[in-house]
């Protein structure tokens, strides 16, 4: 019963890693009742003090050691300041200052005669009580300070702020996280570092901690955390983010950690320093239930462990690094998507990669249709990468829900990903038409690419459906009303006619090319449909659930190779943020940082000649006037 009230307080106590924690202040008692012991013996055996003189001797000699013992304890506490760890000869530093002041206040008591020894005692013990009061409030009210005190990064670029979805996870953390770390005497340096940096951690939310400890003071406490003791210098394997602790097993056996077990959840991170992002994705890991992000599979999608151009290896590494796990889904075999599911993608092959492999289509089954549409009945998450040169059979369910995907090709004449990602045929774009938390902060700073895309149409008119259009072909308006170069819309682009207008157009400078193409009406007078403008290629979804709180979210893209490894770092954001918010994560959205500035501080000869001799000479000149304003006073009192 006492075990299942107080579980943790009895692992503390039971535990020989908390002796570690309670060492310094068990010191401190010791030491100071000693000293105060002692100093009593000493004074006795020193002083006489039915003499008189010797009495006046003790006082005068006790105020001494009184003010040594606080100048003592004062020294002490700004020790344990700078270092900010209170070690042993703090604790010892600490524990004479106080042994002495006790000693003292305690010979004071019978180093007069009766009246003196009433009146002596009666004063110093108010001065004892006002020295001590004072002490305890300033440290009250430092410590206040330093555990809630306002930190504001004036930095222009906010190079000492941690980014907004660090922040979000940290104020969405509801358990309590620590940072173990096992740094050598000799990594002071190291170890310093990594307090600053994970103190910006705390100051955020106090569920996460951080402590440090010497593997060769803390052998066992080591081996249960499963660090090896290395040669200093090898910092790396050394840091943990934990959720739990390290309590004692009655079955030794169990682990090499001797007497200690590690109850709960572990993390070891593999660098050091390290990175922001390390440490957000390995809290969200740790902290929280795992999303799982599934790929439907069975009509030649991109595998998840394919490491080629096309494949999806580079996506499953980062989502598994965010704390998604990942899983195939193989829609032909099954009759439901798992439960377990949380996101669906279903991405088309690139049509390129169907055709140098004899496929004819990957078109998807009524079955394997049907099977998507019940889960998304059903409330499920579901990500669509449509693919105009291999068709998904999805084509249908998106209309349902007022998006219109085709065969229609886009291409872009002036903004593209140039001639490695096949010039016109690539689209790079920085337009995000609505606010949307897939694409908040995007402007300006991020730049998306696509490769054969085609346009997302939208139809407004379904009922109980929210479609907000997320990204749009960057469009450049020309002088001619109505005209705007240089992105142009093909519903049947597989023709001759239409690459040979893509090699003319390699070969036009860009004057010809817009004087031909979107001044002459080339495209429009010799390709059937074809028409300019800034077209949509990514668009998200919602609706209410029937009969449910659940909403369905929907994110459709016209491309599936903006998310392949050849892409990925381009799109890297925009892929994790559909996901994130998908799966409601929305404390894992990016927001991207505004872009660093250099930043300079530029001083005249006259500014630094100021600073420099204002802090040689002129805090000393301050002191040395107020100590002689302070002596001319008492000389005219």
């Amino acid at each position: 019963m006492l075990t299942s009230v107080f579980p943790s307080w009895i692992a503390a106590t039971s535990s020989s890693s908390m002796w570690q924690i309670y060492q310094p202040y068990l010191i401190i008692l010791g030491v100071a009742v000693a000293m105060a012991i002692g100093s009593v013996l000493i004074w006795k055996a020193t002083f006489d003090f039915r003499d008189p003189k010797q009495q006046k001797d003790a006082k005068i000699w006790g105020i001494y050691l009184s003010f040594f013992g606080l100048l003592m304890l004062a020294s002490g506490f700004f020790w344990y300041q700078i270092v900010e760890q209170l070690t042993t000869r703090i604790a010892v530093l600490q524990g004479v200052a106080i042994g002495l002041m006790l000693g003292m206040y305690a010979v004071g008591t019978f180093s007069f005669d009766r009246a003196a020894a009433g009146k002596s005692t009666f004063f110093a013990s108010v001065s004892l009580l006002s020295v001590i009061g004072s002490l305890v409030a300033i440290g009250a009210i430092n410590y206040y300070a330093n555990q809630n005190a306002p930190k504001y990064d004036f930095n222009e670029n906010k190079l000492q702020s941690l980014s907004d979805r660090t922040v979000k996870v940290l104020k969405n953390l509801k358990r309590e996280v620590q940072v173990v770390g096992f740094f050598y005497k000799r990594e002071k340096n190291a170890e310093d570092g990594a307090r600053d940096f994970f103190s910006k951690y705390r100051e955020v939310n106090r569920n996460f901690s951080f402590r440090f400890y010497d593997p060769l003071q803390n052998p066992e406490l080591a081996a249960c955390y499963g660090i090896r003791q290395g040669g200093a210098g090898s910092l790396e394997g050394r840091m943990l983010i934990t959720a739990g602790s390290c309590e004692e097993d009655n079955k030794k056996a169990a682990t090499d950690g001797g007497n200690l077990l590690f109850k709960g959840k572990k993390i070891l991170l593999d660098k050091f320093p390290p990175t922001e992002q390390e440490i957000t994705n390995k809290l969200v890991q740790i902290s929280r239930k795992s999303k799982k992000i599934c790929f439907a599979t069975g009509r030649s999608q991109p595998e998840i462990k394919d490491e080629g151009g096309q494949g999806f290896l580079g996506l499953n590494t980062i989502l598994k690094d965010r704390g998604f796990e990942t899983m195939e889904v193989n829609l032909f075999n099954v009759d439901e998507v798992p439960n377990e599911c949380d996101v669906l993608i279903q991405a088309s092959p690139d049509g390129n990669y169907l055709r140098a492999r004899g496929i004819a289509n990957a078109t998807l089954s009524e079955k394997e249709v049907r099977t998507i549409e019940r889960y998304v009945s059903a409330g499920g998450r579901l990500l669509v990468m449509h693919e105009p040169m291999s068709p998904s059979g999805l084509e249908g369910f998106l209309a349902s829900y007022g998006v219109k995907a085709d065969k229609g090709l886009v291409v872009d004449f002036n903004h593209n990903l140039g001639q490695r990602y096949g010039g016109a045929l690539s689209i790079a774009t920085q337009t995000y038409p609505n606010q949307h938390p897939i694409t908040e902060g995007f402007r300006g700073r991020v730049g998306s690419g696509f490769v054969y895309a085609t346009q997302l149409g939208v139809e407004r008119a379904k009922a109980d459906v929210n479609i907000v259009e997320l990204i749009k072909t960057h469009p450049t308006p020309l002088r001619i009303p109505g005209r705007q170069c240089c992105s142009f819309y093909f519903p049947d682009p597989y023709n001759n006619k239409f690459y040979g207008l893509l090699n003319a157009a390699r070969r036009w400078k860009k004057e010809e090319m817009l004087r031909q193409v979107v001044l002459g009406n080339l495209i429009e007078n010799n390709f059937k449909g074809a028409k300019s403008g800034s077209f949509t290629l990514a668009v998200a979804v919602t609706k209410k659930v029937k009969n449910t709180k659940k909403d369905f979210r929907m994110v459709v893209f016209g491309d599936s190779t903006f998310a392949s490894n050849i892409l990925l770092r381009e799109n890297e954001t925009l892929i994790m943020n559909s996901l994130s918010w998908l799966a409601q994560e929305e404390d894992q959205i990016h927001i991207p940082p505004k872009q660093r500035k250099p930043s300079s501080i530029s001083l005249t000869g006259t500014q630094r000649n100021f600073l420099r001799y204002t802090n040689r000479y002129g805090m000393p000149f301050l002191f040395l006037s107020l100590i002689l304003l302070i002596s001319a006073i008492r000389r005219t009192q």
